[in-house]
């Protein structure tokens, strides 16, 4: 008896084994949150921007009782829930253009994630070498990304590596916030618009990539597949296991 169960046993092993590889379909699309995962603030190189940045006389001479009440509302909102640039460049513009267009430009004064001699970038370039398609999924917000992709020093960068054109960004409605998902981690909806945009009948195609749990929890219910992580390091090796292929970095990539 013992010898007729052997076989179906061992089959069963190994059918536990390679499960979790066949329930989800083969990735074809990666989609990338920015902030902390591709790019990162530095206060340095920001104050450094601001100081030798032009427009502050023009800035100064600006202000307005509009403007402050304005300024003052996107404070609030960010003490309670949040708010992003885009909110605050909303409110310039309509006061004060050249303070829309300088913090803009401190938004995208970012610098590359790097851990030793591997950075977010050169596994972005690698991956576009391999056949993937990179797409942005980031709540930025609509602006600011026009702005990151175009002017700011990555801005080739992005040109050159990903599909911007169908890119998934936050929308900036002020008149139409039923409209607006301004926190991919508090709506599934977020990753849901970006497979109904692209047509994509099964989401377990597409790959979503963040440091926020909230986030890649999200995309997951959404049906994606998902890499949460807090290093380079640990997204290399992460990307190379789920894909099950070797991402070499060479020192022109990074």
């Amino acid at each position: 008896m013992t010898i007729k169960f052997r076989l179906p046993i061992l089959s069963l092993l190994i059918l536990a084994t390679i499960a979790p590889y066949m329930l989800h379909a083969e990735v074809q699309i990666i989609l990338w949150d920015i902030h902390d995962v591709i790019i990162q603030k530095n206060a340095k190189t920001m104050l450094g921007a601001a100081w030798n940045d032009e427009s502050k006389l023009e800035i100064l001479r600006n202000i307005n009782f509009s403007l402050l009440k304005g300024i003052g509302g996107c404070l609030v909102q960010l003490a309670k829930k949040g708010a992003t640039a885009e909110e605050f460049v909303k409110v310039a513009e309509e006061n004060n253009p050249a303070l829309a267009r300088f913090i803009t430009k401190i938004a995208n004064t970012q610098e590359p994630i790097q851990s030793g001699n591997v950075s977010t970038m050169a596994i972005i370039k690698k991956l576009k070498e391999l056949g993937y398609k990179n797409y942005v999924g980031s709540n930025i917000g609509q602006k600011v990304f026009k702005d990151l992709i175009t002017n700011s020093a990555h801005a080739t960068f992005f040109q050159q590596n990903f599909e911007l054109a169908d890119s998934h960004v936050v929308d900036y409605d002020p008149d139409h916030p039923e409209n607006v998902i301004k926190k991919k981690e508090d709506d599934i909806q977020f990753f849901k618009k970006f497979l109904q945009r692209l047509n994509i009948e099964d989401p377990s195609t597409v790959l979503f990539i963040d440091n926020d749990s909230k986030n890649t929890n999200s995309a997951a219910r959404a049906g994606m597949q998902v890499i949460h992580h807090e290093t380079v390091g640990q997204l290399h090796a992460a990307l190379e296991q789920k894909l099950g292929i070797t991402i070499a970095i060479n020192q022109e990539q990074n």
